[in-house]
């Protein structure tokens, strides 16, 4: 494995270019038995399918890869998506924070939506770390507010109090926890600049 031959690129412009198989046959390289959500998300070995391909072809997210194009295998990726905060239960102070400066009138707010992150547990830091797999999830979201507009990353971590490096990663590019979803997911936020 050579980090020279390692390629950026988005599932849409692999499904413009290569048929549902081909694909599938990337996607099937990825592996992550730590984070199973992260594996199966990419590719579903017991259901022989993709949620990322689904969701990148009906509009629901944006799937972005790194590719070891020697051996046609997904080295690293990342997915976006665009989400709804409740507001409710949220302080007056954060909301003004989130609002810039203002509550909101709205029940709701948009946020943008760090699905799935993660890198293959074939290849190790040298080739990607999770820093710039982050970093690069964060680059391509600041695209699309320069669009459309927006200033609210979330990401959902499951179980992040028994993984203190994960909650510590996160917390070093700044992201606050939000809220407690459930027994085991806790979503923690961003505010772009």
């Amino acid at each position: 494995m050579d980090k020279k031959f390692i390629v950026f690129v988005s599932l849409s412009k692999l499904i413009k270019s290569l048929d549902k198989d081909k694909i599938l046959k990337i996607l099937s390289t990825f592996q992550s038995s730590k984070e199973p959500d992260v594996q199966t998300f990419l590719f579903d070995q017991e259901k022989k399918d993709s949620l990322a391909l689904n969701f990148e072809i009906r509009d629901r997210s944006r799937t972005y890869l790194w590719i070891d194009t020697l051996n046609n295998e997904v080295v690293a990726y990342f997915s976006i998506a665009i989400d709804i905060i409740q507001i409710e239960g949220l302080s007056k102070n954060l909301q003004k924070k989130i609002n810039k400066g203002f509550l909101p009138a709205e029940e709701f707010i948009f946020s943008y939506l760090i699905g799935q992150l993660g890198r293959n547990e074939r290849y190790n830091r040298s080739y990607i770390t999770g820093k710039e797999i982050l970093t690069y999830s964060l680059a391509k979201i600041k695209e699309a507010k320069n669009i459309v507009g927006g200033r609210l990353v979330v990401i959902d971590i499951n179980n992040v109090y028994q993984k203190p490096k994960l909650q510590k990663f996160y917390e070093e590019f700044g992201f606050k926890k939000l809220k407690q979803i459930n027994k085991s997911l806790t979503r923690y936020y961003l505010i772009l600049k």
